[in-house]
C-alpha cells in the first residue's frame, strides 16, 4: 500500500481541487485493493473531515464491468452520503448481554429445509430435565464467578428442531429456569428459532401469550418468497402469517428474522434483504449456510450487493430503526486499523460461539461447544454428569487457533469465523478457508460505512 493519500492532503491544504484517477494496474485490482483504497480515504478524512468539497474522481476506463461498477459505486456514495445529516444521528443498538446458556429442545420438525444444518430430524424423548441440570451447573459457577451482576441481562436460546411441536417442553423449561434463579435481580429474555408456520395454532398463542414479557422469537424467512418456498417446502405464506400475528403481541424489539443464503444467492442478496427489511420487524440477518464455500473471486460482487443494501437502509431512512446486522456487521468491527495494519491475531473462537463460555448439553447426554455441534452429534468435548465441573475444551480452542496454511499472508484473517464443523477436516490445514468472499466483502462495507460516518463504529453499533 503506497501513501499517495498523503499528497492529496498536501493538495487540499494548498487549496487545490485534487483529481484521483484509477492506478494503471486497476484491471488487476482485488478486494485487497479495494479496501487499501477505501483505507487511504479514511486517512484523507481523517486529517481534512470536508476533503470531498475538493476532491475529483475520474471513473475507470479499464477493468471488468465488476470492477468498474463498484469503485463507481464507492465514489459516488461519497458524494452522495457525506452531505447526509442523518449520518449523526444515533442507531439504536442492543442492549448488552450479561450471559447466555443455550437449550436443545428437540430434533424434530414440521419441515425439511434443503440446508437445515441439523442433518437428523429423529422425534427423541424430552431432556428438558437433564437440560435444566446442567444450565444449573452453568449458572451457578457464572454467579461464583460474578459473570452476572445484578439487573443482568441473561439470554437462553431454545433450539430445536422446531420448538413449537413441543409447547409442553418450552413451558418447562421456563418454570424450571424461573425455579433455578430464584428471586435474583435479573431480566431474562427465552428466544424460540421457529419457522413461523405454528404460530396460529391455539397452544402455541397461549404459550406466547402467557410469557410474552420474557419471549422473543428467531423467523427463518429467506428472502423473496419464490427462494424461501424453493428452500423451505413451500412455507412462506404460512410463515409470514405466524410473523404478522407476533407482531401484535410483542415487542418489535422481541423479534428478529434470519434467512440462510448461498451461493447461488450472492446476484439476488440486496433483493432478498430489502424484502425482508421491508417486513417491518427491527432486526434481520442474512447469514450463509455454514459449510458454503464462497471463494474469494466472489468478493466484488458480493461486496456490491451488501453496500446496495446498506445504501437502501439509508435512502429509506432507516438508520435509528436497523441496526444493520442483517449484513453481518457484527463480526467485522473496528476492522480498518487492527486488519489492515495486521495488528490482530487469527481469532481462537468459531462463528458458532466455540472459545467463549457457550457450552451445550445434547440430547446424547454429551456436552458440545455450540448448538450447531449439538444437534447433529458432532464432535463432542465431553460428557457430563450431574455433581461434576462442565468440561472445559481446550484442545478444541487450540485446533481452531491454526490458521489454514493458503490464509497466512491474509491481512483480514482475524475476521474470519471459523467453524468448528468445518475445521475437524483433517484436511483442514490444507485448504482456504470457505468464506473468503463473506470476509472480503463486510470488510468493504465496512471501510465504505467508516468513510460516510467519518470514524469506526463501535463493536454494539453494527
Amino acid at each position: 500500500m503506497n501513501d499517495w493519500w498523503k499528497e492529496v492532503i498536501e493538495g487540499i491544504e494548498a487549496g487545490d481541487t485534487v483529481t484521483i484517477s484509477p492506478p494503471d494496474d486497476f484491471a488487476g485490482w482485488t478486494a485487497r485493493n479495494f479496501a487499501e483504497f477505501l483505507f487511504q480515504i479514511i486517512q484523507i478524512l481523517r486529517a481534512q473531515p470536508y476533503a470531498f468539497e475538493r476532491l475529483n474522481f475520474i471513473a475507470p476506463q479499464t477493468g471488468s464491468d465488476e470492477q468498474r461498477a463498484l469503485y463507481e459505486r464507492l465514489t459516488r456514495g461519497f458524494y452522495k452520503y457525506l452531505r447526509v445529516p442523518m449520518f449523526q444521528r444515533r442507531i439504536w443498538t442492543e442492549p448488552k448481554l450479561d450471559a447466555e446458556y443455550v437449550f436443545v429442545t428437540n430434533y424434530d420438525c414440521n419441515l425439511e429445509c434443503s440446508y437445515c444444518i441439523q442433518r437428523c430430524k429423529r422425534v427423541e424423548p424430552s431432556t428438558i430435565d437433564a437440560q435444566l441440570k446442567f444450565f444449573k451447573a452453568l449458572f451457578e459457577a457464572d454467579l461464583s464467578a460474578g459473570k452476572i451482576p445484578d439487573g443482568g441481562l441473561i439470554k437462553f436460546f431454545c433450539i430445536g428442531g422446531e420448538g413449537f411441536l413441543h409447547v409442553d417442553r418450552l413451558q418447562h423449561l421456563v418454570d424450571g429456569v424461573h425455579q433455578i434463579i430464584g428471586d435474583r435481580d435479573v431480566t431474562l429474555i427465552f428466544c424460540v428459532p421457529t419457522n413461523g408456520t405454528l404460530l396460529l395454532q391455539p397452544d402455541v398463542q397461549d404459550f406466547i401469550l402467557r410469557n410474552k414479557k420474557e419471549i422473543a422469537l428467531n423467523f427463518s424467512i429467506d428472502g423473496l418468497p419464490e427462494k424461501h418456498n424453493a428452500g423451505r417446502c413451500n412455507s412462506y405464506d404460512a410463515a409470514v402469517a405466524g410473523l404478522e400475528w407476533a407482531k401484535t403481541v410483542l415487542s418489535n424489539k422481541r423479534l428478529k428474522i434470519k434467512a440462510t443464503m448461498t451461493r447461488a444467492d450472492i446476484p439476488m442478496y440486496a433483493a432478498h434483504c430489502k424484502h425482508l427489511l421491508s417486513l417491518g420487524v427491527m432486526k434481520v440477518r442474512a447469514n450463509f449456510d455454514v459449510l458454503e464455500e464462497l471463494p474469494y473471486e466472489d468478493s466484488l460482487e458480493l461486496a456490491q450487493q451488501m453496500i446496495d443494501a446498506f445504501e437502501w437502509i439509508v435512502d429509506n431512512d432507516r438508520l435509528d430503526f436497523y441496526h444493520f446486522d442483517i449484513l453481518g456487521l457484527r463480526r467485522n468491527y473496528n476492522c480498518y486499523d487492527r486488519v489492515l495494519m495486521k495488528m490482530e491475531p487469527w481469532p481462537t473462537h468459531g462463528c458458532t460461539g466455540w472459545g467463549s463460555s457457550k457450552r451445550v448439553l445434547g440430547v446424547d447426554g454429551k456436552v458440545y461447544g455450540c448448538e450447531n455441534c449439538a444437534v447433529n452429534g458432532h464432535w463432542p468435548v465431553g460428557e457430563w454428569h450431574e455433581g461434576e465441573p462442565v468440561p472445559d475444551f481446550i484442545e478444541q480452542k487450540n485446533m481452531l487457533a491454526q490458521t489454514p496454511e493458503p490464509c497466512e499472508d491474509c491481512p483480514v484473517k482475524a475476521l474470519c469465523y471459523t467453524c468448528a464443523q468445518v475445521t475437524t477436516d483433517p484436511e483442514w490445514r490444507k485448504k482456504r478457508h470457505p468464506n473468503c468472499a463473506l470476509v472480503w466483502a463486510t470488510t468493504l462495507l465496512r471501510l465504505y460505512m467508516t468513510v460516510l460516518f467519518k470514524k469506526s463504529l463501535p463493536f454494539d453499533a453494527c
